[in-house]
């Protein structure tokens, strides 16, 4: 199992668990057979009715995070906050109302997804996910995208991408569909021409 909790500014009030990914690709799926919570960066637009900031589930689950407690206790905390989930059960149906820029607080199992996600500070890059508008702007219509950057990357951004389908049996998954995408870029909104490292049709093939 994967779980990666994804982050807010200060001034965010938003607690949203979010859509399950399913694991078509090991390229921007991450969430691969997990539950995923999502606290909105900034640009993100979080208009799904979200839990109040003074939520003792969320305080929770943040102080958690941020005094370094175990991995069994986060995800418990993680189990008590997803009851509470506003969108029902339909999380990835509602992936429009969660569009914007995430940034990821928290894994479990992220050597699944990337090893740069295990190095230690300050060689781990920061880590993004991009839903909606934005990533319609940067990856184009109908995908989804995560961005690595910082840490031994430098100021460059890794973008991973796919194209992104509401299963058509469980509205809290999204499916992960090719063509499949690894490009090296600037950041969100800067404008800098991406460069394709590696475009496949299949998981297999990346």
């Amino acid at each position: 199992m994967v779980v990666l909790l994804l982050s807010l500014p200060a001034a965010a009030s938003a607690v949203v668990p979010g859509a399950r990914i399913s694991r078509r690709a090991a390229l921007t799926s991450a969430f691969s057979g997990s539950a995923a919570v999502l606290l909105p960066f900034a640009g993100a637009s979080a208009t799904v009715p979200a839990a109040p900031a003074g939520l003792p589930e969320r305080a929770g689950l943040l102080s958690a995070i941020t005094s370094g407690a175990s991995d069994s206790v986060v995800l418990s905390k993680i189990d008590a906050l997803v009851l509470l989930d506003p969108a029902k059960g339909r999380g990835a149906a509602e992936k429009d109302d969660l569009a914007g820029e995430w940034e990821l607080i928290w894994s479990y199992g992220a050597e699944a997804f990337s090893p740069l996600l295990t190095l230690p500070r300050p060689f781990r890059p920061d880590s993004y996910q991009y839903l909606g508008p934005i990533a319609t702007d940067e990856v184009g219509e109908g995908r989804v995208a995560q961005g690595l950057v910082g840490g031994v990357l430098g100021p460059l951004q890794l973008w991973l991408s796919s194209g992104a389908v509401v299963s058509g049996d469980d509205p809290s998954v999204l499916d992960i569909k090719p063509p499949f995408r690894l490009q090296a870029g600037g950041r969100a909104g800067s404008a800098v021409a991406k460069r394709t490292i590696v475009e496949a049709g299949s998981d297999a093939e990346f």
